[in-house]
């Protein structure tokens, strides 16, 4: 019986080291490689001409991957939800003018520049929407009880429900938002 239960603890612990310490790794790592490619890709578009690199919407697009590869280890479900919760609770004007000057770059672009860049946005957007809901076992259980209970709201009512990553891109915006400006901090320490 003591020998079960030392065996019983020893795999619990195995389990608990491989979710919470190797697939936070492993998920941290291949988010920023992602990433990494991501930019390279919004990169090689502006080297080809697609867009200067001068270019207001092509800058912030980068400085918010370059932070968001820079803080891609304190991203997770808890902090997007916080994060969530903060702003509805207490908006921040500083997040709102970051949105505000996005769609004035973005919409300044002509269409096929602006088509590039949406498609990078929402390429970025749901590399983080990825990030959040593979960051522990809680979010993916989550949303497996969050796709059983819209299941079931299907069959009785005959509707959809809306899917999990359209409920999360207003605290993805957020958090996309956090990391631009946590870059353009750094940048400025740097320059000074």
């Amino acid at each position: 019986m003591i020998e079960f239960a030392i065996q019983f603890t020893l795999a619990l612990l195995l389990v608990w080291i491989t979710i919470f310490v190797f697939w936070r790794n492993y998920r941290i790592d291949k988010f920023r490689d992602d990433l990494f490619a991501l930019r390279n890709e919004l990169f090689d578009y502006a080297a080809k001409g697609g867009i200067s690199f001068d270019e207001p919407a092509y800058g912030i697009l980068r400085n918010t991957m370059n932070g968001l590869l820079r803080y891609a280890e304190r991203i997770s479900f808890t902090h997007t939800l916080l994060v969530s919760v903060t702003q509805r609770l207490r908006p921040s004007p500083a997040y709102e003018k970051m949105f505000q000057r996005w769609a004035l770059v973005f919409n300044r672009l002509d269409a096929p520049q602006r088509e590039a860049i949406q498609n990078f946005n929402i390429r970025l957007s749901r590399l983080l929407i990825e990030r959040v809901l593979t960051s522990s076992p809680l979010p993916i259980f989550l949303m497996f009880l969050y796709a059983c209970v819209s299941f079931v709201y299907k069959l009785i009512r005959g509707v959809e429900r809306q899917d999990v990553k359209s409920r999360l891109k207003p605290s993805i915006d957020i958090v996309e938002a956090q990391a631009l400006e946590a870059q353009t901090v750094q940048m400025k320490l740097a320059a000074a």
